[in-house]
């Protein structure tokens, strides 16, 4: 891989990582909790984990309260995609 290449791909996993942060902070600021595969992290950390595993996917389970409001997103690894 050229050093071309690999600059891009650190430009590209950063602003994935800016992106994941701004929605996992909104969550957090709405009271929600956030976790990877079931496991409490800060909102830092989780969009890191999300964005820096190349070729990893992770997809939203999301769990309401018995009044229907969002209480955490759990971000869950699938297949690679």
């Amino acid at each position: 891989m050229s050093i071309g290449n690999k600059k891009y791909l650190k430009e590209e996993q950063k602003r994935k990582y800016e992106s994941l942060l701004n929605i996992l902070k909104g969550y957090e600021g709405r009271g929600i909790r956030v976790t990877v595969e079931g496991i409490l992290y800060p909102v830092q950390k989780c969009a890191e984990i999300m964005s820096y595993n190349e070729g990893d996917c992770f997809m939203p389970d999301i769990n309401f309260d018995n009044l229907g409001r969002i209480v955490e997103v759990n971000y869950d690894r699938i297949l690679r995609c």
